[in-house]
């Protein structure tokens, strides 16, 4: 996979999540918005960091305002609509360092 990266400013931090899987296992989350910086029509990106990527180092750097670097992958979750049948796609930047 591409070493993908994102460089900006926290601009928003959602509430924590938590609940537990169909299997029983245990889960949480934790949501921000970093804005692009260096450009002149900048981005924003919505990052949700998941369970194993939630470490204490990385949520130290999630603070509204910080410049972070944020590395992620792109997840893709196929869905099929369970009246219709009809499929579509969820996709997640899911970060794993900060």
């Amino acid at each position: 996979m591409a070493n993908l990266k994102f460089y900006g400013k926290v601009v928003e931090i959602m509430q924590p999540q938590t609940g537990t899987s169909q299997n029983g296992t245990q889960w949480w989350s934790q949501a921000f918005i970093v804005e692009e910086l260096g450009t002149n029509y900048p981005s924003k990106a919505y990052f949700v960091l998941f369970s194993k990527n939630l470490t204490q180092e990385n949520v130290e750097k999630v603070v509204l305002g910080n410049d972070i670097t944020v590395s992620f992958n792109i997840n893709l979750r196929e869905r099929t609509n369970s009246v219709t049948g009809e499929r579509y796609f969820n996709t997640e930047l899911r970060p794993w360092k900060i």
